[in-house]
């Protein structure tokens, strides 16, 4: 959770396998938003990280697609396997060379596997 636009670019770095050139003053406007956010993010942060949230998901019934980057260095890539294994209607892509935001790092590739998993689970 940024506090500057230098940590700002850190996260970048830290969630995107191949983050993409952003000039500075495009760096500081997306910045802003998360730097003013700070205290709402980590309220956030603390609630996820104390929530089980394998007991309300475990049994789910519900079609659902996992997409994790297998260069994800914020959570490992073998969460996505243990929610496959709790979830029997799932499905696990890992994308190569993606990082924790594949929706950002490869969002056309994430767009075709999701119409492709809705297309087979209707």
């Amino acid at each position: 959770m940024p506090k500057s636009v230098d940590e700002f670019a850190q996260v970048l770095k830290l969630v995107m396998y191949n983050p993409p050139f952003i000039p500075r003053p495009m760096m500081r406007v997306l910045a802003q938003e998360r730097i003013r956010n700070h205290a709402l993010e980590e309220r956030i942060s603390r609630q996820i990280e104390s929530d089980l949230m394998e007991k309300r998901i475990t049994g789910l019934s519900v079609p659902t697609l996992i997409v994790w980057g297998a260069r994800d260095q914020v959570l490992s890539v073998e969460s996505a396997e243990i929610l496959h294994k709790l979830m029997p209607h799932s499905r696990t892509i890992t994308m190569p060379d993606t990082g924790h935001v594949p929706m950002m790092e490869r969002p056309e590739q994430c767009a075709e596997d999701y119409l492709k998993f809705r297309a087979e689970s209707l």
